[in-house]
């Protein structure tokens, strides 16, 4: 499993969640911190260039930044 690490607005999570849960199968995510609006997306090797590519897509409709690791510095993503 591929685990990438992302951090949304709050106001956001809900929707994202709903939305990348559509794509049944594709990815599994979990909320790590729901103050901090901070969660993981799981995938296969097999999905994470579609992932990417729905991710990418979803930038240009939410506010996220792409975590290395949940302790780490925050760099943005590029949408």
């Amino acid at each position: 499993m591929i685990d990438r690490y992302y951090r949304l607005e709050a106001k956001d999570l809900a929707l994202f969640k709903f939305i990348l849960e559509g794509y049944d199968g594709l990815a599994t995510i979990t909320t790590m911190d729901r103050r901090a609006a901070s969660i993981r997306i799981s995938t296969t090797r097999d999905f994470s260039g579609e992932l990417e590519e729905i991710i990418a897509a979803a930038g240009q409709e939410f506010s996220f930044a792409g975590l290395e690791s949940l302790d780490s510095t925050i760099f943005e993503r590029e949408g």
